[in-house]
């Protein structure tokens, strides 16, 4: 059995598995039909007087405003109404026209909202798979020509994920997609306490240091959070899945996992990140929170602002992938190796998410995880699945154990995370930027808007994988110059020099990590 290991606070873990396995299964029982698994601890929840539920609603209002920014404003001088139904309204994408194939064109249409109308009211009963879900319109005579006043039409399989290409001269297309507004009000100040629990899976060197640049980060939005309080930011746990303690231990809250069994394929084959889904699930079968939510998240995010619970009521929420279709010809053959024969229509209840980022319920996660395990090991050794697949495969896995045993919906939202430097991860300074966790994965270069250069020729990048051995100089990385306008990449380095230059020792235990 793994070892467990906290950093400078102690887990009440070790209390309940001295109890062994029968008390664990009493106190799990109201939670979760599933023995052994991550208890929240209801006396720790505090109870929010009626001020506390007053000024989370009140912040949850200024939170909805300001993820709606982007919905379409219907101007006092439009004879269209936007919406003709209590139930869906149109999520505006200025600038943006969708590629794909439209499932109709209406042309000579007044305005945007009035495409969003046809959208509305362009609905078959007899195949859901030609109903629209999204819509571009462009409205300017001169550079739309021959498409000006026309209306576009779409079915996606996840409409906030669509493909959407920016026009080349900003405002002559807009797109938007139908949302369900019950799924879009923010839910995170309801009233209750709504604390979520934030897990990070880590091995390695180049983890090593990310995740003391997240832990930083997480640590100071957290301070910022509660010092405007309602806060949803609980506890923090870096899930090490290496088997073996680090100096990291009494520096960041740290359970230790042990990796997969070094006969397993994937360690011979070096996809480590197979050790992901098994070490959340020793993480659940052994540890105890105080929350009863948990975001799940990864080393190389960097919090831009405080986060709220962004869950609807119990629903989960996670991020959609524009890489992920369950629908493409290729992919849907291998998803139904693992869900059967099902229709097109339910094939897309197989969500583009990944297990980050993701919220949900302890419950949930309770039941998905071992699903997770299970898939996961199942595509990693399906030739096919695998090859086609590859480094994304344990994402595949799990978006069809969610399938599998999820009778809930899971919103996915747009403005939950950024990976710049590709559109629509686009920020200027001085402008409302809706993201909350900027994820650096992608090399970034001095070509415009940051977009990924041609290294050769590039006369500043930032990369990452630069950093795969050692660590980034203690506040030593160059900033981007004047002409990247797109602000996310100043915001990657500035963090990470701010980070750097504040965590104490970050010289000499990056040279010992280093070795």
């Amino acid at each position: 059995m793994p070892s467990l290991r906290f950093g400078p606070r102690p887990s009440l873990a070790l209390f309940f598995l001295a109890f062994g396995a029968s008390y664990l299964l009493f106190c799990l029982y109201q939670y979760s039909s599933v023995p052994g698994l991550v208890r929240y601890d209801e006396s720790k929840a505090q109870v929010q007087e009626v001020s506390l539920q007053t000024r989370r609603q009140e912040q949850g209002a200024l939170i909805a405003r300001e993820a709606r920014e982007t919905e379409y404003n219907v101007g006092a001088q439009e004879s269209v109404q936007l919406q003709n139904s209590e139930e869906l309204f149109c999520h505006l994408l200025e600038g943006k026209r969708i590629s794909s194939f439209p499932v109709k064109e209406v042309w000579d249409t007044e305005s945007g909202a009035a495409c969003c109308a046809e959208c509305q009211n362009f609905q078959n009963s007899e195949d859901p798979l030609k109903s629209c879900n999204g819509w571009s319109y462009c409205s300017q005579q001169e550079p739309c020509k021959g498409d000006y006043r026309k209306c576009e039409l779409f079915h996606a399989h996840w409409p906030q994920v669509m493909n959407y290409q920016f026009s080349e001269t900003h405002g002559v297309w807009t797109s938007g997609y139908l949302q369900n507004r019950g799924l879009e009000q923010p839910p995170a100040h309801q009233g209750g306490d709504r604390q979520y629990h934030t897990i990070v899976t880590t091995q390695g060197k180049a983890s090593h240091w990310q995740i003391q640049i997240a832990f930083y980060w997480f640590k100071k939005r957290k301070a910022e959070c509660e010092a405007d309080p309602p806060c949803d930011m609980g506890g923090f746990t870096r899930i090490l899945h290496s088997g073996k303690p680090d100096d990291l231990m009494e520096t960041i809250p740290t359970f230790l996992a042990e990796p997969l069994p070094a006969t397993h394929n994937a360690n011979k084959d070096g996809y480590v990140v197979l050790n992901r889904p098994n070490s959340i699930l020793q993480w659940l079968q052994q540890a105890t929170i105080p929350e009863k939510y948990v975001l799940m998240a990864e080393p190389d995010h960097l919090l831009l602002k405080p986060l709220p619970n962004m869950m609807v009521g119990e629903n989960p929420v996670a991020y959609g992938f524009l890489y992920m279709n369950a629908q493409e010809t290729d992919i849907a053959r291998i998803v139904r190796k693992f869900i059967g024969d099902v229709s097109d229509a339910e094939l897309e209840k197989v969500a583009p998410i990944g297990n980050s980022p993701s919220m949900m319920t302890l419950a949930d996660l309770n039941k998905v995880v071992p699903m997770w395990v299970d898939m996961s090991d199942k595509i990693y050794n399906d030739q096919e699945a695998n090859k086609k697949w590859g480094w994304i495969l344990e994402m595949y896995a799990f978006s069809i154990a969610y399938y599998k045993v999820g009778t809930w919906p899971i919103h996915t939202r747009r403005e939950f995370m950024a990976q710049p430097p590709f559109p629509p991860w686009i920020c200027h300074e001085g402008e409302f930027c809706p993201y909350h966790i900027l994820h650096y994965t992608y090399r970034v270069t001095d070509a415009p808007e940051g977009m990924e250069g041609d290294p050769e020729t590039s006369s500043w990048m930032f990369n990452k994988r630069d950093y795969s051995t050692t660590a980034p100089p203690k506040n030593g990385l160059p900033l981007p110059p004047a002409n990247v306008t797109n602000s996310l990449i100043r915001n990657i380095i500035e963090m990470m020099n701010e980070a750097t230059n504040n965590i104490e020792g970050w010289d000499e235990r990056e040279a010992r990590a280093s070795l």
